[in-house]
């Protein structure tokens, strides 16, 4: 059994599919098959059935699935452990963010981190916090820049604070020189929504929910500079975090906060629970702690 074939039997189990599965691997589909067959094989029990395109687990599978979840994030550790014991700077540090944050605070938090390890190995990923906490759950990411509550019995957090929610108007927009706007005055106005794939998205919409506000979705974006750029281009207004506001200043797009009290996002650090961060992790976590106060 080698540690590659329990590595990949998860990634299937957890995307659904030998194809999905290849690609967050990096892998071709057919090589990934045959390792799982391999698998298989080895241990003397079907762990898939393969009804159709349709991929599920079997009763064997369903066992082994835990199992190779903590045998995988022990191996992930051993490996983190010796490299923090090589010294103090060296070693890797896998770091995840969502992307309504990556762009505006990982590069100058990774910028603050670089100077102090400058031999330690960083590796970035910016992904949609489903696909961040399977990764940290697979020990495949140490730590990662997350909206908050984020609800999972295996990851463990930490709040950095919260922000607020801003309306991003065109410019000339009747808008466009208020010092607030309220909530329910999204009611039927034209909007630029992010895809609630991202959390902040979730949580845009379940306030708007909430308020009974009822907002008439032109667009669905999933990347914040482009719900900026159909803003700019007068198709409607969004409502963004108020770190993309203050990132993008001089932008084609006025920045209007949105007064209601709930209308904020938390903000915070995600780990995988039980594992012990390594030195360079609890170094990004408190470079993180302390630029959300500047």
């Amino acid at each position: 059994m080698e540690l590659h074939q329990l590595k990949y039997f998860v990634a299937v189990a957890d995307e659904g599919g030998f194809c999905k599965a290849a690609n967050r691997c990096g892998l071709a589909q057919p090589s990934m098959s045959q390792q799982v067959r391999k698998l298989e094989e080895e241990l003397g029990s079907r762990l898939f059935d393969r009804l159709g395109r349709r991929i599920i687990l079997t009763e064997a599978g369903k066992q082994l699935l835990p199992k190779a979840r903590r045998v995988l994030a022990e191996v992930q550790d051993l490996r983190q452990s010796m490299s923090d014991g090589a010294g103090e700077s060296a070693g890797v540090l896998s770091i995840g963010a969502i992307p309504t944050i990556a762009p505006f605070m990982l590069p100058g938090l990774v910028k603050k981190l670089r100077r102090s390890r400058p031999n330690c190995e960083i590796e970035i990923r910016e992904d949609v916090t489903g696909n961040l906490v399977r990764a940290m759950v697979d020990a495949e990411m140490d730590v990662c820049l997350v909206g908050l509550p984020l609800e999972h019995e295996q990851i463990e957090t930490q709040s950095l604070g919260t922000e607020l929610m801003v309306a991003a108007v065109p410019r000339g927009h009747a808008w466009a020189e208020r010092k607030s706007i309220a909530l329910s005055m999204l009611d039927d106005e034209p909007m630029i929504q992010l895809h609630e794939e991202h959390c902040f998205g979730q949580r845009l919409a379940a306030l708007c929910a909430g308020a009974r506000v009822k907002p008439k979705v032109t667009s669905m974006s999933a990347h914040l500079h482009t719900a900026l750029a159909l803003v700019a281009s007068g198709q409607g207004v969004a409502v963004v975090p108020e770190m993309c506001a203050e990132r993008t200043k001089g932008a084609a797009c006025a920045f209007v906060p949105v007064s209601d009290k709930t209308a904020v996002r938390e903000v915070g650090v995600a780990w995988r629970k039980g594992r012990t961060l390594s030195a360079a992790a609890r170094e990004f976590v408190q470079i993180a702690a302390e630029a959300w106060q500047e």
